[in-house]
């Protein structure tokens, strides 16, 4: 206590007030009469304490508070524990100045024991680099898929509008079948859309995306979600008119589609239903696989589930769209 409080003791409550409310202080502790005697009784005990206006400072004072209370509680019960564990197997602590001796010796330990061990003992340590690009691994093959999904959706503005301008029409006088001329269109967009989803990973590489160390099992998804987009965009090229409306669906689509899937934020912060409306989208298959390839050093067999699912998407929307293409 300072000078002035043990000098008038009578008036120590008065001035600690004062001192709070001046700010001289964060807080008032008042410890009850008989405080040591209830805590070696193993008694409840209650402290006062007050705080000062300052809102910042009852924090900071009842950390430290909670952490000496349940410091000296704890201290106290394990000296009470040796005691009475000590009084069940061994004779000779009847008497109650033996007793009393046993608990202050246990408590001394107990402080010691505070003194120079730590409690929690905090390891800290840093994960490798592939964890520092966590963004651009999300914001990466998001990008990409939602553009190629894009670029290949557009096929059904170029088939639609070759057959309004009735160049479909003149190709068809070739030696060639009707199915054949539209799959070798179809096939033109594709290689371009392979060729562009090659270019959004080569760039992602640049900014610091880890696509993972499987390059055959990126290379295989690339290629098959390019397919089921491909084959998405033929199926749409049969449920529109004209390549103004295909222009128009195409984006649409593929804005709905792409965060729907996932590509604009992870399926895993979204409900459950979401995540099953979710993958209705060929986008969130790929990201499926992109995450396992990215953050898990999945391999091709890891894979294999989403690129089946693809090929069965692919599968659907090729049968859908050559058996409901519009030639003339």
């Amino acid at each position: 206590l300072d000078d002035d409080i043990a000098d008038n003791a009578a008036g120590w409550e008065e001035t600690a007030d004062d001192r709070l409310e001046q700010l001289d202080a964060f807080g008032v502790i008042t410890i009850p009469e008989g405080f040591g005697a209830q805590l070696r009784a193993n008694d409840s005990v209650t402290i006062q304490y007050k705080s000062s206006a300052d809102l910042s400072a009852p924090t900071l004072a009842e950390q430290k508070i909670d952490a000496a209370v349940s410091r000296m509680g704890g201290t106290v019960a394990i000296a009470n524990l040796t005691v009475d564990v000590a009084a069940t197997h061994f004779a000779g602590l009847d008497d109650e100045d033996t007793r009393e001796a046993a608990f202050d010796t246990a408590l001394a330990e107990a402080e010691a024991a505070w003194q120079t061990q730590q409690p929690v003992t905090v390891n800290e340590g840093e994960s490798d680099e592939r964890g520092e690009a966590i963004g651009f691994n999300q914001s990466g093959p998001g990008t990409a898929v939602m553009f190629v999904l894009i670029f290949m959706l557009n096929a059904s503005t170029v088939l639609v509008g070759e057959r309004e301008e009735g160049t479909l029409q003149r190709l068809y006088t070739l030696p060639v079948r009707k199915w054949q001329i539209i799959a070798g269109m179809m096939v033109g967009q594709y290689a371009f859309g392979v060729l562009q989803f090659s270019i959004l990973v080569g760039f992602g590489t640049i900014f610091g995306v880890e696509w993972g160390t499987n390059i055959p099992g990126l290379a295989l998804l690339m290629l098959v979600y390019t397919l089921a987009c491909a084959a998405l965009g033929l199926a749409l090229a049969t449920v529109v008119r004209t390549s103004a409306q295909a222009n128009s669906i195409s984006l649409l689509l593929g804005l709905t589609l792409a965060p729907l899937g996932g590509a604009w934020w992870p399926l895993e912060i979204v409900p459950d239903f979401m995540k099953t409306v979710g993958h209705l989208s060929p986008v969130a298959w790929a990201m499926d696989a992109f995450n396992e390839l990215m953050f898990y050093d999945g391999t091709v067999l890891d894979i294999a589930p989403m690129l089946s699912v693809l090929l069965v998407m692919a599968a659907v929307f090729f049968t859908f769209g050559s058996f409901n293409f519009r030639y003339e």
